[in-house]
């Protein structure tokens, strides 16, 4: 599997940051960076235009895998659907 990279052709929607605990159920403890890209409209111009960014320091579960009642994520969904209207 190759990279692939965005290119004038694509529109950076969002992107956010996941705490390394988000993979410890599953033995990797990795901090990741998630970006979302969608290809432009026919005849879209891009110019300048706003990126929805967050950061969930709390996703429902502690590093061991227990649950948390601290869960960010429900909030940033919340917010990025406002964020595109």
């Amino acid at each position: 599997m190759g990279q692939k990279t965005a290119s004038l052709r694509d529109k950076i929607a969002g992107g956010g940051r996941a705490e390394a605990r988000g993979f410890v159920t599953n033995h990797a403890a990795v901090k990741s960076s998630l970006v979302f890209v969608r290809k432009k409209k026919v005849g879209e111009k891009l110019g300048k235009y706003k990126i929805f960014m967050a950061i969930a320091d709390h996703i429902g579960y502690d590093a061991r895998g227990n649950n948390e009642p601290r869960n960010e994520l429900p909030m940033i969904v919340e917010k990025y659907h406002a964020f595109k209207k």
